[in-house]
């Protein structure tokens, strides 16, 4: 059997991790499965999951949650420590050693605060501090999907990513005098992306648990909602392509539309003037219409998405709409951001869908772990495409607004609404959180021509046609 320390460790992260899934373990189960533990072992996962799933008393109503919960706990990246995943990552032995030297300082100086050090090593450092008393509170108000986000930022804060932050600040100042500007950069990339994994994973965290709670109230009610209606974050694997299907029938519907406009343009505008001077020549029996030739134009579209991992559910439909509806006008040019923009048009133009929705997921346009910045990205965009911007320019951007206290760029967002012709926003939160925290969509609402919540696949077919005219 293995060093009876691991096995400690693993029993108490494994029932912290299904703790912070729902599952309520009593310390009489954690000796069961420790016990299951040792005359099972660790090789045949799934018998080892069935022995714990009876010995805590998991219902059949969340055995699909419970073996989620328990299979990801066993995966072989979350079973990594820091240390050994900035090894992996290249980091040298006495880099990783100043990174835990200064980890043990902000021990001593701030009395027992190891905030940063449980951000950054995630896993089970994540799960006891979600687990703590004041952090479950607030995750208790996590009862409805329009208090997610709310909640949410309410968690990261108890957290402490505010002070995390800073902190990483001022160790890049400590890293650059000890190794230089240039490698000091480069680990605190490695480290920024550690702290934004487990703030991500915090987020999600409590998206699940609102998720569960609201699919709890269905049941009680007997009445699910269809994948229409659900969130995007809330969507199970078997109602996205559902979801999929919906997005194609709205892009064939646009198509229709602008099939039946070509026509009446081809046709022309019926002229009153011409058409009654034609109708002197035979006293008005029979009248036979003039139609004057109408020049249509169709407009261009310029979409920016945010891709962070709070939106990027929503983001991952409106793209692919984009890429379904590129025939609906001249022009379409598509851009993604999380701290820096990247353009996809081209991307989308030369692969398939699917492919080209992996590569802007998977970092390949630009790097998906740091924070959102919507300062830099407008300003970005409206520093380099400014000029393409005129009239016949429709502007879609799709992001929370959730700036991370960051600049929001809301001067920058002003120069491309003043040149384009309408500028909407999509954002997939609830309008009752856009006041809270670091949301700055009550800003930008004020230079946009229309704002709309976009949290389901109805928002969305909804807010395209509105958008679209």
């Amino acid at each position: 059997m293995a060093d009876p320390r691991t096995l400690v460790r693993l029993t108490s992260e494994l029932l912290w991790s299904l703790r912070r899934e729902g599952f309520a373990i009593a310390p009489s189960q954690s000796l069961d499965v420790a016990r299951a533990m040792v005359l099972l072992g660790f090789e045949d996962r799934g018998r080892l999951a069935d022995a714990v799933a009876g010995l805590v008393d998991v219902r059949p109503a969340r055995r699909e949650a419970y073996d989620a919960a328990f299979h990801a706990f066993f995966d072989a990246d979350s079973r990594v420590e820091l240390d050994e995943r900035l090894a992996r990552a290249g980091v040298t032995a006495s880099e990783r050693a100043a990174v835990r030297e200064y980890l043990a300082l902000l021990v001593e100086a701030g009395a027992g605060d190891t905030t940063l050090a449980a951000l950054l090593e995630g896993r089970g450092e994540l799960t006891r501090l979600l687990a703590a008393r004041p952090t479950a509170a607030l995750l208790a108000g996590a009862d409805a999907p329009l208090r997610a986000g709310f909640v949410a930022h309410r968690v990261l804060e108890r957290l402490g990513a505010t002070r995390a932050h800073s902190d990483l600040d001022a160790l890049a100042r400590d890293l650059q005098g000890a190794f230089g500007e240039a490698r000091a950069a480069e680990l605190m990339l490695l480290l920024r992306a550690e702290l934004a994994r487990t703030l991500a994973e915090a987020r999600q965290h409590v998206r699940a648990r609102t998720r569960e709670r609201e699919r709890e109230r269905e049941r009680e009610r007997g009445r699910p909602a269809g994948p229409l209606e659900t969130p995007f974050d809330q969507l199970a694997p078997s109602e996205i392509a559902e979801v999929r299907l919906a997005v194609r029938r709205l892009v064939e519907r646009l198509r229709g539309r602008d099939a039946v406009r070509r026509r009446r343009a081809a046709r022309g505008k019926p002229a009153a003037g011409p058409t009654i001077r034609r109708s002197f020549q035979t006293l008005g029996i029979p009248v036979a219409p003039v139609f004057r030739a109408r020049v249509r134009r169709r407009p261009r579209l310029v979409v920016l998405c945010d891709i962070s991992e709070s939106v990027r559910h929503a983001a991952r439909f409106l793209l692919e709409l984009t890429y379904l509806a590129q025939s609906l006008f001249d022009d379409t040019r598509t851009f993604v951001f999380v701290s820096e923009l990247g353009e996809t048009t081209r991307l989308f133009a030369e692969r398939p869908i699917s492919e080209a929705l992996a590569d802007a997921f998977g970092g390949a346009v630009v790097p998906i772990a740091s924070n959102s910045n919507y300062g830099r990205a407008l300003r970005a965009f409206a520093d380099a495409e400014l000029e393409g911007i005129d009239r016949r320019t429709t502007v879609i951007v799709l992001g929370d607004g959730r700036t991370n206290y960051l600049d929001a760029g809301a001067d920058a967002l002003a120069r491309i609404a003043a040149r384009a012709g309408a500028v909407h926003w999509l954002c997939p939160e609830a309008r009752a959180a856009w006041a809270s925290g670091d949301s700055a969509m009550e800003t930008y609402e004020r230079h946009c021509t229309r704002v709309l919540e976009v949290r389901t696949a109805r928002d969305l077919d909804r807010a395209v046609r509105a958008a679209l005219g």
